[in-house]
């Protein structure tokens, strides 16, 4: 996650600042205030979503049911006789070991 390695990068920097001198004191100095800015982005986004979850969680935010979607490719709901094209081809199919289609295996 970002917001460990923003940590992790925060600690560093610490360290090195009692070494740090001049130019290298100033780029540690941006880092480190650009790293923060991030970081406190972060958190309010977090908090943002918390926020989002406890009001959704408390009914203050109401929501819309979805509506059932419809099946591209509904399945074909008939019987088949001994006398049906489909019975006759999935019996052949079978005595050959072919592989049968879905309407076949039913």
């Amino acid at each position: 996650m970002r917001l460990d390695e923003i940590n992790a990068r925060l600690a560093a920097i610490q360290q090195e600042l009692g070494t740090a001198s001049g130019e290298a004191l100033t780029a540690l100095e941006a880092e480190a205030n650009a790293l923060m800015n991030e970081r406190a982005q972060i958190m309010q986004e977090i908090q943002t979503r918390q926020q989002l979850r406890a009001n959704i969680a408390a009914g203050l935010i109401p929501g819309t049911p979805l509506e059932p979607q419809q099946d591209p490719n509904p399945e074909e709901k008939r019987t088949f006789s001994l006398d049906s094209a489909e019975y006759r081809t999935a019996f052949l199919k079978k005595l050959r070991g072919e592989d049968l289609s879905n309407t076949e295996k039913r």
